[in-house]
């Protein structure tokens, strides 16, 4: 029933105007996990930062970032979400840019999925996620089609808002083409990796030491909690990687990356 009436009421615009009410009065109120995100991103910037999350949805990490002070510049290819991102944060000073990142600017095309978190500009990742049956049965979450997405660079986006302190980047498989668009370093960043791509996750480390003297550590599923062991060089990073994730069936998290000098 509720989600007969999800469709009924999107359909029209009075319909749609309600559930984005709904969605920005719940996605503000006080969440019991909030304390932990705060604590883990507090590490990484402080009020008045600027971060990008590259690959916003629906703007879960931003929220953190906002509540740790920071100002977010969010980018979302999809432009349902883009647009329910700009009403969700309205009253900040949030950007919301309606395009994706990579190697290139130009345009792409996107899978769609029938759940927008697994939408992705990477057809490896989808069939490697298919293969691991991580999401469940593949109809219940496979592409449905594509859309034509405006495509930018991190260069480009640095160029225009300024050097960020931190960046987020979950884009479901296509972390190293946006980590190619890249040339200057970043003090600090985080980035999805999944056990089914790891050996592109190598090369995300890869890419990213090729820019500046790093460290690197990882945070399992929503843990928020770093490993034992400290922070990494690349090298032991790839190491671990190579060990202990590839042990980890669907697992998960985030791959975090300082400059040594931070």
């Amino acid at each position: 029933m509720r989600r007969v009436q999800a469709s009924v009421l999107s359909s029209t615009a009075p319909g749609r105007r309600a559930l984005q009410w709904w969605h920005r009065r719940s996605f503000w109120a006080p969440a019991s996990d909030d304390e932990a995100h705060l604590a883990f991103y507090g590490a990484f910037m402080g009020p008045g930062d600027l971060v990008f999350d590259v690959g916003g949805n629906r703007g879960v990490r931003s929220r953190i970032f906002h509540l740790r002070g920071a100002r977010p510049v969010i980018f979302e290819p999809q432009p349902a979400l883009a647009s329910l991102l700009r009403y969700t944060f309205a009253a900040t000073p949030a950007v919301v840019v309606v395009a994706a990142v990579g190697a290139e600017a130009g345009t792409m095309q996107m899978f769609v999925s029938r759940v927008d978190l697994y939408s992705s500009l990477s057809p490896e990742w989808l069939a490697a996620m298919k293969d691991s049956g991580r999401f469940g049965p593949a109809e219940e979450w496979a592409t449905t089609g594509h859309i034509d997405v405006q495509v930018r660079t991190l260069d480009s986006a640095i160029e225009e808002y300024g050097l960020p302190r931190f960046m987020k980047i979950d884009v479901e498989g296509y972390e190293l083409q946006v980590l190619r668009g890249l040339s200057v370093p970043v003090p600090a960043r985080s980035m999805e990796f999944a056990t089914e791509t790891l050996d592109a996750t190598k090369q995300c480390v890869a890419r990213i030491a090729s820019l500046g003297d790093y460290r690197f550590q990882v945070s399992l599923g929503e843990s928020m909690r770093f490993e034992p062991g400290g922070w990494l060089t690349s090298g032991d990073m790839v190491s671990r990687i190579d060990t202990t994730l590839k042990q980890q069936k669907n697992g998960w998290g985030d791959l975090c990356a300082c400059l040594s000098s931070r």
